[in-house]
């Protein structure tokens, strides 16, 4: 429903979803941080970011208590948290969450790549936000290099960390070189 321009009606869905993981016997807290996760994507998605930056973080407690610090499930929960507070202006902690998350998909055995690369682009924005250019362009170019490696060049993903690239050059003035990021984007 989400996909669909249907996230009223996601969210309606994610809510029954998570009335009935919280009425379970004995409940299961992943079941519970995951509809939580869930609810709160579909708010944040609606611009509800009060409400989905506590769901985010309930969900975040639970994990990291469950998992542990170090688990995937836990970086995903930092990343979501860290969105969140991003639309809101909360530059900082954001950045915050965004390191603990890449520096977790770093250190898991088999790291999935996508994930390191997700947060690395979204860490690269939040500096962008904070006038951080040189890291930002750095986080870019390596979140462009695996996502090449991983996805192939004709991926949405590659079209996404070129244009990010590309805003980071044209603000440092280097407006060739972000032509050049812009083009390969749009090819």
């Amino acid at each position: 429903l989400r996909g669909l321009g249907r996230i009223g009606d996601a969210e309606a869905l994610y809510r029954r979803a998570l009335e009935i993981y919280e009425k379970v016997i004995p409940p299961n807290p992943l079941d519970i941080a995951r509809g939580r996760n869930n609810l709160a994507s579909a708010l944040n998605a609606q611009g509800y970011y009060g409400e989905a930056e506590r769901l985010f973080r309930e969900a975040l407690d639970i994990r990291k208590k469950e998992l542990g610090l170090k688990h995937p499930d836990t970086a995903g929960s930092h990343n979501n948290l860290a969105g969140t507070l991003r639309a809101q202006g909360g530059y900082k902690e954001a950045e915050d969450h965004f390191r603990r998350a890449l520096d977790i998909y770093q250190k898991v055995p088999n790291p999935d790549p996508r994930s390191t690369a997700l947060s690395l682009n979204a860490l690269a924005l939040v500096l962008v936000d904070q006038g951080q250019a040189g890291e930002a362009e750095s986080l870019l170019r390596r979140a462009l290099a695996i996502r090449e490696k991983v996805l192939g060049p004709d991926h949405p993903d590659i079209a996404e960390s070129l244009s990010g690239l590309g805003g980071v050059l044209g603000n440092q003035g280097r407006h060739a070189e972000a032509e050049e990021m812009h083009r390969r984007a749009l090819a």
